[in-house]
C-alpha cells in the first residue's frame, strides 16, 4: 500500500514539476544535393565525409544515431533499390506520426490498467 501510494505521489509531483511549454527543435534540413542522392551512394559515405559535406562536426550522439540509421536505410534499400535519400526521410516522417499515435493509445491503455489494478488491490485489502 505504501509503495503504491509513494509511486502515485511521485508521479503526481513529476507531472506538476514538468513545464507546460515545450521547446521544439526544427527538423534538420538536408542540402538538396543530398536529398536527390541515391540511398545506395549515401550509405557509402562515412560519418567524417558527411560532416565535411554538412559543414559541421557530428556529435557523439549524432554519430551513434547515424550508425543505427544505416541499418534502417539498408532495409529500405532492399525493399526499394532506386529510392533517394529525400524519399526515405519523407517516408520515415509518416511512420513516426503513426508510431506516436500507437504509443499514446498504448500509454492510455496501460494507465487504465494501472488505475484498475490499484482500485482492485485497495478493495481486496481494505
Amino acid at each position: 500500500m505504501k509503495k503504491t501510494f509513494s509511486l502515485l505521489a511521485f508521479c503526481c509531483l513529476f507531472m506538476l514539476a514538468t513545464p507546460y511549454a515545450a521547446i521544439v527543435k526544427p527538423a534538420p534540413v538536408l542540402p538538396t544535393f543530398l536529398q536527390n542522392m541515391p540511398l545506395k551512394n549515401f550509405l557509402q559515405l562515412s560519418g567524417k565525409e558527411i560532416s565535411v559535406v554538412i559543414g559541421k562536426n557530428l556529435s557523439v550522439e549524432q554519430r551513434i544515431t547515424f550508425g543505427i540509421l544505416r541499418f534502417s536505410m539498408k532495409k529500405a534499400l532492399e525493399k526499394k533499390p532506386n529510392i533517394k535519400v529525400g524519399e526515405y526521410f519523407d517516408s520515415k516522417k509518416k511512420m513516426k506520426t503513426w508510431l506516436k499515435i500507437v504509443l499514446i493509445i498504448l500509454g492510455v491503455f496501460l494507465l487504465g490498467i494501472l488505475i484498475f489494478a490499484m482500485a482492485l488491490g485497495r478493495s481486496q485489502w481494505g
